[in-house]
């Protein structure tokens, strides 16, 4: 079930947010045509099938469709729903990195979406990121997504009137966590205060707007401060700074210091903060596809720290499980596999790089760095996943021109281009420029697209698995039905 893994007090609020999105009506934004009634139609039907599917507990399935949703429905309300379940269900599988991804892609694409009762879905996915970093233990991050929630959704409460941000510290306490005056969920470390806690504090607060200058204070903490308590979670703290700006590698020696200078701090409820700065080596590794380290960073983990625990009581081991899962597998499967499935970067290639630092990243950060692939690399191995990835980006925001013109570039100069999984990009990129021409009502090259589709593609299917022809069926009827066959 969905629920089973969700403390009480946030299993109350998933249900409340699902049973409020089976009554979610399009909400029509400012200056946005209203969508076609066929198209309302169908996007309903998906979702009301869906819903069905995660009643039945075939939740793969209920996931296909919310995908189907947001890939042919982007702008209706509907597909903001979607993205809220599927990150309600990431989280309930207790893949919370994967889930505070899709929570904040909540936030940036679908901002005005609302439910039924008109409470605004990304208030939901506000609170929820920072449930999720609470629960991997990241105590820091999940005090500053609180922060940032409560700061724009104040008033923001459940169907019943129940403020989110009670319920999120009612979570917490009920976890262990301590509620000090003034909000919050504790100390971090025993001990800490005075002026490195003022130091620490400001630092924290620097790099929410300004990465560098919260990086200069905290390496100021340090050499102030080296044997105060706030230390190593100032190391930690500067290795997520520097994973961010200048990639994972060089945030790697960030936290081995962490292992090598303070094996024996703690956090507040006990736990060595070494065993987390273990962990995260591991995926850090792995974030940079260099699975034969991320193997042995995991190995040394469990190894040393296999009784470490999150502020929740949540083994480490247990957090990144789906992590370590896929580094056995790849290693095992051998160098060439690696290499052709992981796709790890040659030592060195600025391409690689780039591509990386879009995937990890979100919003108008990971888009501009997209751009500067394609600009600089237009031979590179993955320019067909760049391209369609910010497609996709693009159609969010509206720039429609931008994103036919990279669809057309798929299809007329990377016609072989493939996704991991060894299914060709093309197909899905000529159904997508039917797809646009069909939000833009231009139904005459809406035709001519979906015509050119399914003569050169009638029997293509996803990365995913489904016939494209089928994901847009509704679509071609309509436009069928305007131009005339």
């Amino acid at each position: 079930m969905l629920l089973k893994s969700c403390p009480a007090p946030l299993a109350l609020l998933f249900a409340i947010a699902c049973l409020a999105s089976m009554s979610f009506i399009h909400a029509q934004e400012p200056g946005k045509p209203p969508a076609q009634p066929q198209a309302v139609e169908e996007a309903e039907k998906l979702y009301g099938r869906a819903r069905q599917r995660e009643r039945e507990g075939n939740y793969d399935e209920a996931a296909r469709i919310y995908k189907d949703i947001i890939t042919q429905f982007p702008k209706h309300s509907r597909a903001g729903c979607a993205l809220t379940n599927i990150a309600f269900r990431l989280k309930s599988q207790e893949r919370y990195d994967e889930a505070i991804e899709t929570f904040q892609r909540v936030l940036q694409e679908y901002p005005d979406a609302r439910y039924g009762n008109g409470k605004l879905a990304a208030s939901f996915a506000a609170y929820e990121i920072a449930t999720c970093f609470h629960k991997k233990g990241d105590v820091d991050e999940a005090m500053a997504a609180f922060d940032e929630a409560v700061k724009k959704y104040p008033d923001a409460t459940t169907e019943g009137g129940t403020p989110l941000s009670e319920l999120f510290l009612k979570a917490v306490e009920g976890e262990g966590g301590k509620r000090p005056r003034g909000g919050g969920i504790g100390p971090l470390v025993k001990g800490a205060g005075g002026p490195a806690q003022e130091l620490y504090n400001s630092a924290q607060r620097a790099a929410r707007q300004q990465p560098e200058e919260g990086l200069r204070l905290y390496e100021e903490l340090l050499a102030k401060y080296p044997k105060d308590p706030l230390a190593p979670l100032a190391l930690i703290k500067m290795a997520y700074i520097t994973a961010r700006g200048k990639g994972f590698p060089e945030a790697v020696p960030i936290l081995q210091r962490v292992i090598q200078e303070y094996p024996e701090a703690r956090y507040s409820w006990g736990e060595r903060i070494a065993g987390e700065a273990a962990y995260r080596i591991g995926v850090f590794y792995y974030k940079n596809r260099d699975m034969l380290n991320a193997k042995r960073a995991f190995d040394f983990a469990v190894e040393k720290y296999k009784d470490a625990k999150t502020s929740s009581g949540m083994l480490f081991s247990t957090s990144f499980d789906s992590y370590i899962r896929v580094t056995n597998v790849a290693v095992a499967k051998g160098e060439e596999w690696l290499r052709k499935e992981m796709r790890i970067p040659t030592p060195g290639d600025p391409a690689e790089r780039l591509y990386r630092e879009a995937y990890f990243r979100t919003g108008d950060e990971s888009l501009g760095f997209y751009d500067e692939l394609i600009a600089k690399f237009p031979q590179h191995e993955r320019m067909g996943e760049a391209l369609i990835r910010s497609t996709r980006m693009l159609v969010t925001r509206k720039r429609n021109a931008e994103a036919i013109q990279r669809l057309q570039q798929i299809v007329e100069k990377y016609p072989n281009a493939q996704w991991p999984n060894g299914t060709t990009i093309a197909p899905e990129a000529a159904y997508m420029i039917g797809g646009i021409y069909f939000m833009q009502k231009d139904m005459p090259n809406a035709k001519k697209a979906f015509d050119y589709a399914l003569q050169h593609y009638p029997d293509a299917r996803s990365d995913e698995g489904d016939l494209l022809a089928q994901r847009h069926s509704a679509e071609i009827q309509q436009v069928n039905l305007a131009v005339g066959k």
